[in-house]
């Protein structure tokens, strides 16, 4: 997963666009743990195992999901 998200924040750097990370998945979602995602806070991270984010599943998304609440994201 490291691969990946390391992959998708430097395809963004090229192409001048921001890239968010959201730390602890769709709680870190609810719970606004929303950051920048950096070049160099990645550049590292396929070393390690597992992901940086720490992504897991959330109940209490479901039921926020049906309120709406964006947050001002316009895409996930």
């Amino acid at each position: 997963m490291n691969t990946a998200i390391r992959a998708v924040v430097k395809a963004a750097n090229y192409h001048h666009l921001d890239v968010m990370g959201i730390q602890g998945g769709y709680q870190g979602l609810i719970d606004g743990k929303i950051h920048p995602l950096t070049s160099s806070e990645i550049e590292d991270s396929t070393d390690r195992g597992g992901t940086t984010l720490k992504p897991s599943r959330s109940s209490e998304f479901m039921e926020e999901a049906e309120k709406k609440d964006t947050r001002g994201i316009k895409k996930l």
